[in-house]
């Protein structure tokens, strides 16, 4: 689904991340609707991939894992947000494609791919 680093605590961070997954516009922030998480039909696996307390590092593995693990909210052909600023590997794709995106990822996963 996603990669993302943090220099705060695991709980602080997943605070964050439930409010947004179980909240009213959960579609809008992960493609999955509310309902869908709380019927039981998909579910949210979370995993620590990695630790490490040096910011440039956790970027380098966060970029690596990226790659590796192609989560569909930043690894897709659907248009990430864009600054003038910054357009690195880890944006996210922009909120009106990723239902689109969750349903595409999850026919690949259904198939095998």
């Amino acid at each position: 689904m996603y990669v993302g680093e943090t220099g705060r605590s695991f709980a602080e961070r997943f605070e964050e991340h439930f409010k947004h997954w179980f909240g009213n516009y959960s579609e809008h922030y992960i493609g999955i609707c509310k309902r869908e998480l709380l019927s039981g039909k998909y579910s949210i696996l979370i995993k620590i991939l990695a630790k490490e307390y040096d910011i440039y590092k956790r970027k380098q593995l966060e970029a690596r894992y990226i790659k590796t693990e192609k989560p569909y909210l930043q690894f897709s052909s659907y248009r990430k947000y864009r600054n003038t600023d910054y357009n690195g590997i880890d944006l996210c794709i922009e909120n009106q494609y990723r239902r689109d995106a969750f349903l595409d990822a999850l026919s690949q996963h259904e198939k095998g791919a």
